[in-house]
């Protein structure tokens, strides 16, 4: 069976796709089918929270110190954007002697610009679908002192 795309569904939900598609929709939906029931109810939670957001508002005082904060941590130059240098991805490494192909469920990858290092790590969960990246940002300079103690 064929379902539908993640567009057509929030078109759906937001009550502006073609009224064919939506004659569809509801039909498909109306049979109970286990996979586009989460999905058509997860489109209605977004679009719900979405509608609501223009009404959400910081207090006064809360907008007012924040905006005092940005003012005074901004540095009166203007810093040129650097692109980062890839020091290291584990795609590039070889695989182990005796295997023949794999897809790993992890990737490291190493970037480097102006003395900063920045370390991701991707780990895919394929029973869940989902994917963590989680990553730390060093400055070299400091690193290399502490490790010279």
């Amino acid at each position: 069976m064929d379902h539908f795309s993640e567009q057509v569904w929030v078109d759906f939900v937001r009550g502006i796709g073609q009224p064919k598609t939506s004659r569809e929709l509801e039909t498909h939906l109306a049979r109970g089918c286990p996979d586009c029931t989460p999905v058509c109810g997860l489109w209605k939670k977004v679009y719900s929270v979405a509608s609501n957001e223009p009404s959400f508002s910081a207090p006064d005082d809360v907008v007012r110190m924040v905006k005092l904060e940005f003012a005074a941590s901004q540095s009166p130059e203007v810093n040129s954007w650097i692109m980062a240098r890839l020091m290291f991805d584990s795609l590039s490494q070889p695989l182990t002697a005796g295997v023949r192909s794999g897809a790993p469920d992890s990737r490291q990858l190493m970037f480097e610009a102006e003395g900063t290092m920045v370390d991701l790590v991707l780990d895919t969960r394929r029973q869940s679908g989902k994917i963590s990246l989680v990553g730390q940002v060093i400055d070299k300079a400091e690193h290399e002192s502490r490790r010279g103690k």
